[in-house]
């Protein structure tokens, strides 16, 4: 068996450091004010944590946006190329159809990679609950080396 890619979005709350010690993929979910749509990635380079904050203070109410299968194939697919497999650890279904999209482009990508393992886990958490199953799951990885996935 391979390698394998541990793989989650942004609603982890991971910050940039904890990403890059890691060593995992986040994929950012779309958020945005009114007509403004932003990604949330780690390293708040669409926008500051402080800023997003300032506005909702000021009374204004932010709106979020789940991560289609048509992202998750552009995030999986490379690291399929790559010779890896996929370990996507997921915002919770019963908050947002993210982990559904995450489905479909995992079936997609089975079929136009059939040899290839992508599985998908639907942690029922959000923020640092999913965020404490990500970190857990890549500190057995980290301690294992590039072990492979038994589920």
């Amino acid at each position: 068996m391979r390698n394998y890619t541990i793989v989650t979005e942004s609603t982890t709350d991971l910050s940039q450091d904890m990403v890059n010690e890691l060593g995992i993929t986040v994929i950012p979910m779309a958020f945005g004010f009114g007509d403004e749509s932003y990604l949330n990635y780690p390293d708040f380079r669409e926008m500051d944590i402080h800023k997003f904050y300032e506005r909702i203070k000021k009374g204004e109410r932010s709106t979020t946006a789940l991560v289609n299968s048509k992202t998750f194939e552009e995030y999986f697919e490379p690291i399929i190329k790559s010779g890896n497999d996929i370990l996507y650890i997921g915002f919770s279904s019963g908050l947002s159809g993210t982990y559904s999209s995450s489905l479909i482009a995992a079936e997609e990508l089975k079929q136009k990679y059939p040899d290839s393992k992508i599985v998908c886990v639907d942690t029922l958490a959000a923020s640092m609950g999913e965020g404490l199953l990500v970190y857990y799951a890549a500190q057995i990885q980290m301690k294992n080396g590039q072990t492979v996935i038994h589920i």
